[in-house]
């Protein structure tokens, strides 16, 4: 499978491999509410595929404890295992651990102010995950076919 480079980048051309992924994920965040957004069925279809290869690569290839301390496009891969459940697929359980881990991390950051508590770029990111998840939740039935 190619790696996706939704951000243009190579891993290492940005410094670390942690900076590299972590723009990765927020583009890969800002790549969902586009293709939500979108009002162009082939356009909205093309930034899905994308969606879903990237967030298949990393899936595979990103080890989530160690990319960003933030839970960007954690709904991505929280949908994305919701995807692969309805469907009989393979690497959900892969796919809700990435976005869970990614929570997870946001609780446990030393930025944060209280233990278990998020900082206030997580909190905020949080937040945009949670209205992801509510929009994808709240679909007709045919929601299972489009993240």
């Amino acid at each position: 499978m190619p790696r996706p480079g939704i951000a243009g980048a190579e891993p290492g051309d940005a410094g670390a491999i942690e900076v590299w992924t972590e723009t990765e994920l927020r583009a890969l965040h800002a790549q969902w509410w586009l293709a939500q957004r979108s009002t162009h069925a082939l356009v909205q279809r093309g930034l899905i595929d994308g969606v879903r290869s990237a967030a298949a690569w990393h899936i595979e290839h990103t080890q989530p404890d160690n990319a960003t301390g933030y839970p960007w496009a954690a709904h991505v891969f929280l949908i994305e295992a919701a995807i692969r459940t309805s469907r009989r697929e393979p690497g959900a359980s892969e796919a809700a651990m990435f976005g869970q881990t990614l929570i997870h991390n946001a609780l446990v950051n030393p930025a944060s102010r209280a233990p278990g508590t998020p900082d206030l770029l997580s909190a905020w990111i949080l937040a945009d995950v949670a209205a992801a998840l509510w929009a994808w939740l709240a679909k007709p039935l045919g929601r299972s076919s489009v993240p």
